[in-house]
C-alpha cells in the first residue's frame, strides 16, 4: 500500500493451528460505533476511498470477518485457529476497520502465515 492508514491494527500473538489469535483495533478518535477486521487469502493493490486504501482484496475468499462495538477505544479480536493441519502455512491478509464520527477509517494491513 501506499502507507497512508494509520497504524492501528496490532498483531498480538504468532497465529497457531489450535490456539485463539489475537489482534488490537486501536478506534481512538473515533465516536463509539462498530469495528471491524476482516481476512482475505490474498492482499489488494491499494484502491484508495474516501476512509482510506483497502489492502485485502475483496475478490479472494474471504477467511473471516469479526464485528464488535467500540467506545472510541481500543478494542481487542480474538479469533480461534482450527487445530487442522491442512491449514498450516496458510498465508492471510487482515485489515481492521473503525466506523463513527468523524467517518469510518482503514487500518493498516498485517500479513499472517499460520503455523503450528
Amino acid at each position: 500500500g501506499s502507507g497512508s492508514n494509520p497504524f492501528v491494527l496490532t498483531n498480538l500473538q504468532v497465529p497457531r493451528l489450535g490456539s485463539v489469535w489475537e489482534c488490537d483495533l486501536d478506534c481512538a478518535g473515533h465516536a463509539p460505533d462498530k469495528a471491524f477486521v476482516f481476512a482475505t487469502g490474498a492482499p489488494a493493490t491499494g484502491t484508495v476511498f474516501p476512509y482510506g486504501e483497502i489492502l485485502v482484496d475483496t475478490s479472494s475468499p474471504r477467511i473471516f470477518l469479526k464485528s464488535a462495538f467500540h467506545s472510541g477505544n481500543t478494542i481487542r479480536f480474538a479469533i480461534p485457529i482450527p487445530a487442522n493441519l491442512k491449514l498450516c502455512g496458510r498465508s492471510m491478509v487482515v485489515q481492521g476497520l473503525c466506523q463513527g464520527a468523524p467517518g469510518g477509517r482503514l487500518s493498516n494491513a498485517i500479513d499472517l502465515t499460520l503455523g503450528l
